[in-house]
């Protein structure tokens, strides 16, 4: 089936089917603003045809970064604080929004480690001239009131790889440990994220001058 769905997509995690149910999260440009908006879409026949939506997700704020959990989403948009939004996708028809969690700095990449736990990997901004890249952990037990429970810098003026190319983060679950690629001023590192029930540590290791992630 095929259908059309107004907006802007991010990336490929924009997109995600779940029981034959496909949810998208897109930007639109309207003459009143920018929204980003949450859709489902089930087939009919050939075509693909919407079946819930919720809107007004960050108005006039930039769609930075999506991640599905079965019948949860997690979405995050960004102007210079970013909400960390939580939607129930329980009822496809009617998606709901369970609570934001606003914080400063624009969340690029969000990855499961457990039911209720997730990372995240944001760009905060320190002034017009520098900024760094942030690792941080969370807890979706309360899914209304999502809890940063830590957080470490990657460093000054740091780009994190897997913003822009997943295949730059790994997850080892037997070691609860996460593996990211940075670029910074003086090359390429590699950064290790042990995590605790609450707590998060990391240490950097040197890539070598030609490595790209």
């Amino acid at each position: 089936a095929t259908g059309v769905i107004h907006g802007t997509i991010r990336n490929s995690w924009s997109m995600d089917e779940f029981n034959g149910i496909l949810r998208v999260a897109t930007t639109r440009y309207t003459t009143s603003g920018q929204v980003n908006v949450l859709e489902t879409m089930v087939p009919h026949g050939a075509h693909l045809v919407r079946q819930g939506m919720i809107t007004g997700l960050g108005k006039d704020q930039t769609l930075t970064a999506v991640r599905w959990f079965n019948n949860l989403a997690i979405i995050s948009t960004s102007n210079q604080i970013d909400p960390l939004y939580t939607i129930d996708l329980s009822d496809t028809a009617h998606p709901k929004e369970l609570g934001a969690l606003h914080l400063p700095g624009d969340t690029e990449y969000i990855h499961p480690i457990s039911d209720t736990r997730f990372l995240t990997i944001s760009l905060q901004k320190v002034d017009q001239a520098g900024s760094y890249s942030q690792v941080a952990l969370f807890d979706t037990t309360n899914l209304s009131a999502v809890k940063q429970l830590a957080q470490v810098s990657a460093g000054q003026n740091t780009y994190s790889l897997a913003a822009t190319d997943p295949k730059n983060f790994t997850w080892l679950p037997d070691r609860q440990l996460a593996l990211t690629a940075f670029n910074s001023p003086t090359g390429a590192f590699l950064g290790a994220y042990t995590v605790g029930t609450t707590t998060l540590t990391g240490t950097q290791i040197a890539l070598p001058t030609n490595a790209n992630g």
